[in-house]
């Protein structure tokens, strides 16, 4: 089922870079990434990718759901801990509606690439 790769659709891949200073020290963090797609499956794959090869902590990804809850509009749902250099599959809680995902990045990070792929395929 998870083995075909035809289940599976890609709908996110981004590069992100810290600004630096001359001395290489950050002066602007990455931001939240905000990936612009509304998921139907509950399973996610996700891949994240740096420069630093010894790290291992990639940062988390969380589900977005619509809900008037607060003043935006938004609410977070189940956030899952993301490895670097590690495919790994997310199973959400299946809500009524669609979600969008936020994938917040360490601080100290100069640079992310981040792959998002969506389950189409029947469990």
């Amino acid at each position: 089922m998870f083995s075909e790769a035809s289940n599976w659709n890609q709908v996110f891949f981004a590069s992100r870079n810290a600004v630096t200073n001359q001395n290489g020290e950050i002066i602007q963090r990455i931001g939240s990434i905000e990936i612009i797609h509304t998921f139907n499956s509950n399973t996610i794959g996700c891949l994240a990718t740096s420069s630093r090869a010894d790290w291992y902590k990639a940062g988390y990804l969380s589900q977005v759901i619509q809900a008037p809850l607060g003043m935006s509009g938004y609410a977070l749902g189940e956030s899952e801990f993301i490895r670097l250099f590690i495919a790994t599959i997310c199973k959400f809680q299946k809500f009524e509606s669609s979600y969008s995902l936020s994938f917040d990045v360490p601080f100290y990070f100069k640079d992310i690439t981040l792959t998002i792929w969506e389950f189409t395929g029947q469990m």
